[in-house]
């Protein structure tokens, strides 16, 4: 009895260091002959085996299913697939950043045709032919605010200063009837800073007009830029030769060894990306800051430098202003004329008393304003929706380089759960979604690839410092390129392709298997935003080696609790 109790013991160990020790695939034959079922070698001659010498990528055994031309046929399609895969991946936040900048330059622009509109409709109605008269000066005031929107050119305080001072000018004519001469006028108009017929209106503009105007655009110049970092990071010549030698040992090579419908691992192909995007973890910090920095401004611009509620408010402002001045008029005439040396007319051709004309009634007898009057206090969802949009975006894009390598590995290219074995990059093993190859610290060497991240980084840290001098209030003199060259297409209706890696969707009871990334497509109904696919990040957890999938090892221990029973039996 003993005995038996020691040979079962030791029967036991066998099968345990078995199930422990790597598995042999006598199960899986490689065989050359699935070759011919692959389209692309139709002109080749397949199903034989050739010397493996001729080989430069790969080379495992002595023999091999491919020739040299075959190898390098599968080394062509590997680099247009990869270079697919990663436009693709890339594709989206391209989009999101075109996008961006085309809608929030048509936001910003439009508000303040909104905002022309306003005021040449209300005053039209308020000073009818004395507005039509000199409706040009409030267009010229306009015209200069979309200058300074789109390039910096001219000054905020000289554009209002240069307004009020021509406003004034022109009430002063009104009133001495069109008869001051060049000179006197001029002289009006430089009374402006001694007399101060506006009241504070004026004072109050300025830094409202110029914190929202700053700000939105250092955000549409902050969003170029980023478009920028990701044509340049996207670009197909980022991948080394180096590196696309392994891409085609992952993904092609398979087929030469005789598995011809064998994908890769997934952990195998992670770490294939990873190196070959090394270079990228370089820009990772100041890319996160960058985008906290654009969710920063875009709160700025909701609430302190709200651009919608300064601009759309300008027309009450201006018509306050002017309103100021009208019931100052009988107390600044006496020190104008003072100051410019005007003698007064024997006769005033009109009076602010008794004047007729319509620019004068409203000191008079016209209701007093507000600015509900104006119907401007109305809720401003379209700011808040567009800049809600623009945080989502930024949110999920953080780490998006680092985390690209895991996006670039998605069911279309790797073995997925259902299949029992993969192809680590030199044979074929158990799919556990565990091949990973951690000792590899491998990074491929491309100075060109060194001098474009340095070169992104120096203009992602500029365009930093840029953004924190608009979040301070500071004017940041930055030219703003025409939509055109920005982006050639239309922004009215965003939509994109692609998937990328959402850091912030991980489950934290852990996966239930080796899940490769899942995606997960949610429609969005903001019609401000570009819909983004959510993928499920591989966690460390997700390639323990410890997890076995459903291939040979699950199945011999499916094995193993089967005899246990019968082996009791039979020694009892």
């Amino acid at each position: 009895m003993a005995e038996n109790i020691v040979l079962t013991f030791h029967f036991f160990t066998l099968i345990l260091a078995g199930l422990t020790s790597p598995l042999q695939y006598s199960a899986v034959t490689p065989s050359c002959q699935g070759l011919q079922s692959k389209h692309e070698f139709s002109n080749f001659s397949v199903g034989r085996r050739y010397a493996s010498g001729n080989l430069s990528i790969c080379v495992y055994n002595d023999t091999t299913c491919c020739s040299k031309d075959m190898e390098q046929l599968l080394h062509t399609i590997s680099e247009t697939n990869v270079q697919n895969i990663h436009s693709a991946k890339t594709d989206l936040i391209r989009k999101i950043f075109s996008n961006g900048v085309t809608k929030s330059k048509d936001f910003f622009e439009g508000y303040i045709d909104t905002s022309d509109k306003s005021l040449d409709k209300e005053f039209t109605k308020l000073y009818k032919t004395v507005y039509a008269n000199n409706s040009h000066v409030t267009k010229s005031f306009y015209y200069k605010l979309r200058k300074y929107f789109k390039n910096g050119e001219y000054k905020i305080n000289e554009i209002v200063d240069e307004f009020f001072k021509e406003i004034l000018k022109r009430m002063y004519l009104l009133l001495r009837g069109g008869k001051a001469s060049h000179i006197n006028s001029t002289c009006v108009a430089s009374t402006y800073n001694k007399i101060h017929p506006f009241g504070n209106v004026p004072r109050q503009i300025i830094p409202r007009l110029e914190r929202s105007i700053t700000a939105a655009r250092v955000m549409i110049h902050s969003l170029h830029i980023g478009k920028t970092v990701v044509d340049k990071l996207s670009d197909s010549g980022w991948f080394s030769s180096e590196c696309l030698k392994s891409v085609t040992k992952m993904n092609q090579c398979s087929i030469c060894a005789g598995y011809s419908s064998l994908k890769p691992c997934a952990g195998h192909c992670i770490d294939v990306f990873t190196e070959c995007f090394s270079k990228l973890t370089a820009i990772e910090r100041v890319w996160d800051e960058y985008l906290s920095k654009l969710i920063r401004l875009g709160y700025k611009l909701t609430g302190e430098y709200d651009f919608e509620a300064v601009t759309g408010e300008l027309p009450y402002d201006i018509s306050n202003g002017i309103r100021n001045c009208q019931d100052a008029l009988p107390k600044i005439l006496p020190q104008i004329e003072k100051l410019c040396l005007i003698k007064k007319a024997k006769k005033q051709t009109r009076s602010v008393e008794t004047s007729d004309d319509d620019f004068f009634l409203e000191s008079n007898d016209r209701a007093q304003r507000s600015v509900d009057t104006w119907g401007l206090r109305k809720p401003r969802y379209k700011i808040y929706s567009l800049m809600a949009s623009h945080q989502r975006q930024f949110n999920k894009l953080k780490k998006f380089w680092t985390k690209l390598p895991i996006a670039m590995c998605d069911e279309t290219v790797v073995a997925t759960n259902n299949s029992a074995h993969c192809w680590d990059g030199s044979k074929i093993v158990n799919n556990t979604g565990s091949v990973r190859q951690s000792h590899n610290n491998r990074t491929y060497a491309n100075g060109q690839n060194d001098q474009t991240i340095a070169l992104m980084i120096s203009e992602l840290k500029s365009v930093i410092e840029s953004m924190k001098e608009a979040i301070q209030g500071t004017s940041v003199y930055t030219d703003i390129p025409e939509v055109g060259v920005l982006y050639s297409g239309s922004g009215a209706s965003g939509s994109g392709s692609g998937n990328y890696v959402d850091g912030d969707k991980v489950d934290e009871d852990g996966p239930t298997s080796n899940n490769i990334p899942s995606v997960l497509v949610t429609e969005s109904t903001d019609d401000n935003s570009v819909n983004i696919p959510e993928v499920i990040v591989i966690n460390n957890s997700d390639l323990n080696p410890k997890k076995i999938g459903r291939g040979g090892a699950g199945y011999a221990h499916t094995c193993l609790l089967l005899l246990i029973p019968l082996l009791l039996i039979q020694f009892m």
